[in-house]
């Protein structure tokens, strides 16, 4: 008989155990994310900045992050800080080879 396990604790792959993320900042190099469907956690190798034109500001900084899997043939990733042009308010996060970035997560080294 087989059921399918629908609550957290039968779960083995809960998102709800995980850290969601909603501002890239708080990112350090070495944290381990997961974003849209993926299912590998993927490690962050390497943080930067970029400066962002604003129409009715100053220019605003875009925060990235560069991830990749820790597996042969891994793919790299970079994840922006998405902006309006007109007033430089934080409107997501943008993944560079992908587009719109809905749900990211830090995963923790007990859930990894």
């Amino acid at each position: 008989m087989s059921t399918n396990a629908t609550s957290s604790e039968n779960c083995t792959d809960s998102r709800n155990a995980r850290e969601a993320i909603t501002n890239i900042q708080t990112l350090r190099r070495g944290d381990r994310i997961l974003f849209e469907d993926r299912s590998k956690p993927l490690t962050v190798v390497n943080l930067g900045t970029r400066e962002f034109p604003v129409v009715n500001d100053e220019d605003q900084l875009i925060h990235l992050v560069k991830v990749r899997g820790g597996w042969a043939n891994a793919k790299t990733y970079i994840l922006g800080t998405q902006r309006s042009i007109w007033t430089g308010e934080i409107t997501g996060i943008v993944c560079e080879q992908t587009g719109f970035v809905e749900t990211l997560w830090r995963v923790s080294e007990a859930t990894a």
